[in-house]
């Protein structure tokens, strides 16, 4: 029994791995695009209204994503239902920010992107809720391949937007919120979602329960917001645009860890959410993940800081 579920986390990290390596490789050899094509300043700035989207987003959905993968999962719930709340959910919240975009509007550095930004988090926001949704199905594989999509287009309409048509700050955002909208698109193909939205089946006790789950995850993501994200706006403020852009750059290096860490969180939660309530006999099989997790992820550090230099002298070309 230990061993199967080794093996289902070994499968299940293997087949994100293989998607998301791709894809997180594609996209960090974008890196000297970027560099060549935009100034610090616009870089900073573009870097900023993505950045502010990270915040806003748990904020306008409320956390629903979360929610949606977790009631999904094992098909505890009617599936249909937990889909179509979620999306439900996800609307009124972009209603929400709609109403409040005016206050947006007054800082400065966002003035002129505030429409772009509603778009960003919403296209951002379906995009997270549809692949939660679809990984709480158990579709891995689509889920990784989800991520590979993604990037394929992000990098089509950044060469686009950004080389041909030359479109800077604006050029950047669209790029992205393209590239979401696009996967969407494959998710409701690929796993045929329109068959789980069924507006009759939503329940207010669902909406409650899944509220209960996903809220509380708030403060969690907000503050890891501030400690990850926080210092773009102050050096913005307190230095330059330029600045900003610099340093947004160079976070990129060691942000392959957060890759990594992102890529085992995938399926480590598959795993905790299929085998849980087995009391303390699975106590042995989470030591076990985590020592070898530690160990990874120190390797991985160390191995990033040998090479900090090299890889900064191949991606960033200006």
């Amino acid at each position: 029994m230990a061993d199967g579920k080794y093996k289902k986390l070994l499968k299940n990290s293997s087949i994100l791995g293989a998607g998301a390596f791709l894809s997180k490789t594609i996209v960090f050899f974008l890196l000297p695009l970027y560099s060549s094509v935009m100034s610090d300043a616009e870089y900073g700035i573009a870097d900023l209204v993505a950045q502010s989207s990270n915040l806003l987003f748990p904020i306008v959905t409320l956390g629903i994503c979360q929610g949606v993968f977790r009631f999904a999962f094992g098909k505890k719930k009617d599936q249909s239902a937990v889909f179509t709340t979620g999306l439900v959910m996800l609307f009124a919240g972009m209603v929400f920010f709609t109403l409040v975009s005016p206050l947006l509007s007054q800082i400065s550095k966002i003035t002129d992107y505030v429409l772009l930004l509603g778009m960003y988090v919403f296209m951002y926001a379906l995009n997270t809720l549809c692949g939660s949704f679809i990984r709480g199905l158990g579709k891995v594989k689509a889920f990784a391949f989800r991520g590979v999509i993604c990037t394929v287009f992000t990098v089509v309409f950044n060469l686009f937007f950004l080389l041909v048509l030359k479109l800077g700050v604006v050029g950047y955002l669209l790029a992205n919120i393209c590239a979401d909208f696009v996967t969407v698109l494959y998710m409701f193909w690929a796993c045929d979602l329109l068959d789980y939205i069924e507006l009759k089946k939503m329940s207010k006790s669902l909406m409650i329960e899944m509220l209960k789950f996903s809220v509380p995850l708030i403060p969690t993501t907000i503050c890891w917001w501030i400690v990850n994200m926080s210092d773009r706006f102050m050096i913005t403020y307190m230095v330059s645009d330029g600045a900003n852009g610099i340093y947004a750059m160079a976070y990129k290096v060691p942000n392959l860890m957060i890759v990594v860490t992102g890529i085992f969180t995938d399926a480590w939660q598959m795993s905790l959410v299929n085998e849980e309530n087995k009391g303390k006999k699975w106590g042995a099989f989470f030591t076990h993940i985590f020592d070898g997790f530690k160990s990874v992820m120190f390797v991985g550090s160390s191995l990033i800081i040998l090479f900090a230099r090299l890889i900064a002298a191949i991606l960033y070309k200006n």
